[in-house]
């Protein structure tokens, strides 16, 4: 086939608006270009596929030796560069999951690996370099399968089968993707199934031109191949602008960019009517930046995740742009250096050491992946202060659980000492969890039975919710019920409410929703404990504890903290709605003098020199749910005082404050 710059130009607008999403530079739905290097693949590999049909020589092995010496010597070394770069930079937790990414990519799986990554307690996606991946695992998944079907067909049926069996599998794929965005499913974004049709999208293009003779591009007059190939580009840009991270995707959404790049690939086939927007995508500029399209797609992602890693500050514009500047660099050396002479075969000529070479590659990139993961993370390389940061700031597992309606009340979370008749109940979203270690420790300490009812996202209030979505109010509304009538029969006598409060704030019926609820509790014999949310941070606190003591902090660590007034300001609701819960019976609980007596400060702190208190912005991690257990000794105290027991024996007194906000609050005297 003939080589068509205006293919390439079409990879820079994909590769440029992609890159330039993930800086922060614009384009907040840059993300499209995917979709538009999915359509361009599968037309480019289908005509190459057809040309060899048509001549007699396709081969399976030919086939997969092409793709490994166009996909894997720049991915390898990227690759290779980033364990390098993870070793310097990335935290245990994180180099943990660079491990087990690294794992799943030599298998072709990545895509499936980083789609189960994606919960609410997973690593954001700065945490992962290399999660721009999916895209090439997905493409290799699809070159396994659409050559063995295009061999069976031509073998053992009729070349004219192709047409309609793709557009069946096309149509099947993309009702996938629809259903997979209709159901909530973030996991579509990554699936073969949901993102098939966007490639066969290329494949059917190339089967209906690649059978015209000569290929001739859409036969249609020249003003209306100016116009389709302006509606095409816009199809393409037009979506960098306007989606962004909250756009539903794929399904209905991906259809402009996926229909654009058809039209402009279409129409460019005419390479004697060239539309001003095929002399546009055939400029140098454009051409080149095509050309090292794939190692630039490589590098881009990594050199953002690492910078953000390696710095405490959120990046300028101007480091944004520097960013792009070094993976433009990269590219062009790796595509000078490493793809041109593998693709060229002046290096690794031979199938034989082609194979051979790539065995050993995977072999040992396998290796290093499983080294992370058994090291969890090469935590040894970290100094022991360090060391103690990161190994605090993580959840405890025990408690990370979600439950619905039908969970209760058989498979609550089992809390404190062990019983089978709870005096306390701890309900709440994800924060609720977070305070489930000290809950846990002081219960167990004091032969208090507890259960523990949470889900994340969900506020324990009922007909209040963070969410617009039917089936978000259809679980908080059926879990409110559940819970409800689990404590209308039960022996619970306390129920703590714990959420991330200021999310729920904002909704109009919060503080009549809250009262309510209140109301409803303390009827069913129960006393309410409102606990006040802890303070939230604008960085990854253990990202940046972590880097302050690991690279040359040791004598003086950076510490976090917000002051008391920072808090207020920023949970301004707190004045007016904590006197209204004391007037409707709750009792105020308030983390911060605590966390304030953990370091005799009159700072907020997000660690003290035992650990970290946080293992994000706003969760509290297992050490620091640990850290706030003093907050529940009058919990405790009520509840055995009610069984005439004496009060839990402790090295620390609890001395009621007055804050800020008039409400009392419990600080530990030593």
């Amino acid at each position: 086939m003939n080589y068509r710059p205006d293919i390439d130009g079409l990879r820079a607008v994909a590769v440029a608006s992609v890159v330039l999403c993930h800086a922060g530079l614009g384009f907040p739905g840059g993300f499209v270009g995917v979709d538009v290097f999915f359509v361009i693949s599968g037309y480019l590999i289908t005509c190459l596929m057809l040309k060899d049909l048509d001549a007699g020589t396709f081969s399976l092995a030919q086939f997969w030796q092409r793709r490994i010496r166009r996909i894997l010597p720049a991915l390898v070394f990227v690759v290779m560069a980033s364990f390098v770069a993870g070793w310097f930079l990335l935290g245990p937790t994180a180099y943990h999951a660079f491990g087990c990414s690294v794992d799943e990519l030599v298998i072709l799986k990545a895509n499936i690996h980083f789609s189960h990554d994606i919960g609410y307690f997973a690593a954001s996606a700065e945490d992962k370099p290399l999660l721009h991946t999916w895209s090439l695992a997905v493409e290799e998944q699809f070159y396994l399968v659409i050559p063995l079907l295009f061999g069976i067909v031509v073998r053992f049926g009729r070349r004219s089968w192709l047409e309609p069996i793709v557009a069946l599998i096309t149509m099947l794929s993309f009702a996938a993707g629809f259903y997979g965005v209709f159901s909530e499913n973030q996991a579509a974004y990554f699936k073969l199934s949901t993102r098939a049709w966007e490639l066969l999208a290329g494949v059917a293009l190339a089967i209906r031109l690649y059978n015209r003779s000569p290929v001739a591009g859409f036969p249609v007059a020249m003003r209306w191949r100016e116009a389709f190939a302006a509606l095409g580009l816009a199809g393409i840009v037009l979506p960098c602008l306007c989606y962004d991270a909250r756009t539903p995707f794929p399904g209905l959404a991906a259809l402009p960019p996926v229909v654009g790049a058809m039209l402009l690939i279409g129409l460019g086939a005419d390479t004697q009517r060239k539309t001003w927007v095929h002399r546009l995508l055939e400029s140098r500029s454009a051409v080149y930046i095509g050309l090292i399209s794939y190692s630039l797609y490589l590098w881009h992602w990594p050199l953002i995740v690492f910078f953000k890693q390696g710095n405490v500050a959120p990046p300028t514009n101007f480091e944004r742009v520097l960013l792009v500047a070094m993976s433009l660099a990269l590219a062009v050396v790796t595509q000078r250096c490493i793809e041109t002479p593998f693709r060229q075969r002046r290096w690794l000529a031979s199938r034989s050491s082609l194979i051979v070479t790539t065995a050993v590659v995977l072999i040992a990139l396998h290796a290093g992946g499983k080294k992370l993961r058994s090291t969890n993370g090469w935590v040894e390389r970290l100094p022991p202060h360090a060391r103690i940061i990161a190994d605090t700031g993580v959840c405890d597992p025990r408690f990370m659980t979600i439950h619905f309606a039908a969970h209760v009340p058989d498979q609550l979370l089992k809390v404190g000492a062990e019983g089978s008749e709870p005096e306390l109940l701890v309900w709440g979203d994800s924060h609720a969890m977070a305070i489930m270690p000290g809950v846990d420790e002081i219960c167990r300490a004091s032969g208090v039975v507890a259960r523990g009812v949470v889900h994340t996202g969900l506020s324990p209030i009922a007909a209040h919710l963070a969410s617009d979505s039917p089936r978000i109010i259809a679980d908080t509304n059926a879990l409110s019920d559940a819970v409800k009538n689990y404590l209308k029969s039960s022996r619970i006598r306390a129920v703590i409410l714990a959420a991330r409060w200021g999310v729920y704030q904002p909704h109009p019926r919060f503080t009549e929703s809250l009262l309510q609820t209140v109301d409803e509790l303390n009827s069913f014999g129960c006393h309410v404990y409102f606990m006040k949310d802890v303070p939230e941070y604008d960085c990854d606190v253990v990202a940046r504890l972590t880097q302050s003591a690991w690279h040359g902090h040791a004598s003086a660590p950076l510490s976090v903290s917000v002051s008391p007034q920072e808090y207020a300001t920023k949970n301004p609701f707190y004045e007016t709605l904590l006197p209204q819960l004391i007037a409707h019976g709750a009792t105020i609980l308030d983390p911060i003098p605590v966390l304030q007596a953990r370091t005799n400060s009159l700072e907020i702190p997000a660690s003290d020199a035992g650990g970290l208190f946080y293992r994000d912005t706003h969760h509290l991690s297992g050490y620091g749910g640990k850290a706030i257990k003093p907050m529940f000794t009058p919990v405790v105290d009520t509840l055995l005082a009610q069984r005439s027991i004496p009060p839990i024996q402790s090295t620390e007194t609890a001395q009621p404050i007055l804050t800020a906000d008039g409400a009392r609050g419990m600080t530990k005297q030593r």
